[in-house]
């Protein structure tokens, strides 16, 4: 109430005395409650403000104190940017007022009044908290330190479960502190009997309890500052009702006093009036120019409306940036899952390339196994030609040996017995000639049926003329046998090894009756060069090199050259 002397005493004297001056003093006294009972509304920060007529600010409590972690939290970071925000701003009178003191204040009052940790006591009711609390799910018994059941206790006994560890980090407590506030308000409840009676959210007095906000979601829909101002105003009436019952004597006397001094400023009074009058009038020029004021806010207000409508415009174009986005990315999944069926395909066929590559290795370890096995059994069959060879050799030396012990009979009986000789000779000749015959039989190819020429022996053990084996392997049909194979034209097997033999070659040259003929060269020489340069017939000589008669060497194309010694006596041959 605005009627009591003292306040009469002090609007007076500044013009503040109709009807009409005192409606519009109670509205700017309550404008200005508002502005200082702003606040930051922490349902808002919460997600869940609902309430129509909050008169709180929307705003993100951390970014008012400078803490906000993210420079895009999902919250409203400035206080012009939203229509709720202006119209809570310009209820509390303060829609001119810059950005800075607006935030100014908002820190001053959060400093002012903090935000004080308090338990929730519905959470472990029978209905339970099914609100986006900001208070605290903790044991009140446990907190001063008298809980009896322990471990065995409904209630929770830690504030890093997902509730608490939200409310502790919204408003940037520690345990530590959490835990001090709750002993100080067990002890300040213990030590008054008064303050056993509040609730965790009336513990403030008539100055702070215009500041302080509720941790719950019902505390978003609360009474406002105006109902508070009236609710403050009724006080403040009720006490200046009381003091003037206390002062009613009193003050009959000053209104005497007073009544006196009206009269005597009457004229004042009258001479004020007209300045009251330019003062109505400027207050209706104010009232035009808030009423300037409201339409540019509607204007404003539209301006932002079309600029959530163009943010929403914003947002389709984004929602269908990112359903092409998607699309996009579908495809790509599709491409790549194509590139890893491929991938797995030629993975596939690099196997199945791999086993087939396997497999010819494995194949050809096998032949060159078998191929390994035969070169084996081809040296076998080698070494036995070679000593083969060797018994052949040892039975041309017996056969030469034989032929010198018969040349030397032949010799001794023409010396014992001349008259025999020409019979015995001839008879010896014949026999000879028989044995040669027979060997001859042994050196005949069975191809050609002649004196081996150059022979050559197979793997299996049969010799041939290398000309007549050569002209046989021609002969064969094309790919038989398959690379350097040949088959034996007597046992059919097939074999790839040729072997030169040498002492049947000197055999079947020796042997043969067409030497002197194939070798005229070597006769000519052993009867001119020789016996001109002995004087004699040659008969009987020796070579020094082969140790053989001298006949024989001549026979021989490649011991023509051999030098010969005389016999010690003539000797007829």
């Amino acid at each position: 109430m605005l009627y009591t002397p003292r306040n009469l005493r002090l609007l007076v004297p500044l013009g503040w005395s109709s009807p009409g001056d005192m409606a519009r003093a109670l509205d700017i006294m309550r404008q200005r409650a508002r502005g200082h009972n702003l606040s930051v509304c922490h349902m808002y920060n919460m997600g869940v403000c609902t309430a129509a007529d909050c008169v709180r600010l929307h705003v993100c409590h951390r970014h008012v104190l400078d803490k906000c972690p993210l420079d895009n939290c999902g919250l409203i970071h400035s206080v012009v940017d939203s229509a709720h925000n202006m119209h809570a701003l310009m209820k509390a009178g303060l829609s001119d007022t810059p950005v800075s003191e607006v935030l100014r204040r908002l820190r001053e009052q959060i400093r002012r009044y903090p935000t004080r940790p308090s338990l929730c006591n519905s959470v472990y009711s029978g209905q339970g908290c099914q609100r986006h609390c900001l208070r605290l799910h903790y044991c009140e018994a446990f907190a001063r330190a008298r809980c009896k059941y322990g471990d065995r206790c409904y209630k929770s006994h830690s504030l890093r479960d997902a509730h608490n560890e939200r409310v502790l980090t919204f408003f940037g407590w520690t345990d530590e502190e959490v835990l001090g506030v709750l002993k100080a308000k067990d002890s300040a409840i213990s030590g008054s009997p008064i303050a056993k009676d509040e609730t965790p959210a009336k513990g403030h007095d008539d100055a702070e309890g215009t500041g302080y906000q509720d941790l719950t979601e019902e505390s978003g829909s609360g009474e406002g500052t105006e109902t508070i101002a009236k609710k403050d105003g009724a006080k403040q009436r009720k006490r200046d009702r009381e003091g003037l019952e206390r002062t009613k004597g009193k003050a009959e006397e000053e209104v005497d006093m007073e009544r006196q001094e009206w009269r005597r400023k009457e004229e004042e009074w009258n001479c004020r009036q007209k300045h009251w009058e330019r003062l109505e009038k400027t207050w209706q020029e104010k009232e035009k120019e808030w009423e300037s004021k409201e339409q540019k806010f509607v204007q404003k207000e539209k301006q932002l409306q079309e600029e959530l409508k163009t943010l929403t415009e914003k947002q389709t174009r984004d929602q269908e940036t990112l359903a092409i986005h998607e699309r996009e990315r579908e495809a790509l999944e599709q491409l790549r899952e194509q590139e890893q069926k491929k991938r797995e395909h030629d993975e596939e066929n690099y196997r199945k390339e791999m086993a087939e590559k396997e497999a010819q290795c494995q194949e050809l370890t096998e032949k060159h196994t078998q191929l390994l096995t035969n070169y084996t059994a081809s040296e076998e069959t080698v070494t036995t030609m070679k000593r083969m060879n060797f018994e052949l050799g040892q039975q041309l030396v017996t056969l030469q040996m034989l032929l010198k012990e018969s040349e030397d009979r032949d010799v001794d009986k023409a010396k014992a017995q001349e008259t025999k000789k020409g019979k015995d000779a001839e008879t010896q000749a014949d026999t000879i000639r028989e044995q040669i015959k027979k060997q001859r039989e042994c050196l005949e190819c069975s191809i050609c049926l002649g004196v081996f020429k150059k022979p050559v022996t197979l793997g299996c053990s049969h010799t041939f003329c290398r000309g007549c084996i050569e002209e046989a392997s021609r002969a064969q049909p094309l790919g038989y046998g398959g690379g350097q194979s040949r088959q034996c034209p007597m046992c059919r097997q097939m074999t790839s090894s040729l072997v030169p033999c040498l002492a049947l070659e000197n055999l079947a040259s020796y042997l043969s009756d067409d030497a002197p003929k194939q070798q005229p060269g070597a006769v000519g020489v052993r009867k001119t060069t020789n016996a001109q340069s002995t004087g004699d017939s040659g008969q009987g000589r020796t070579c020094v090199r082969c140790s053989d008669l001298l006949g024989r060497a001549l026979r021989s194309r490649v011991a023509c050259d051999h030098r010969v010694l005389r016999p010690t006596e003539p000797v007829t041959f």
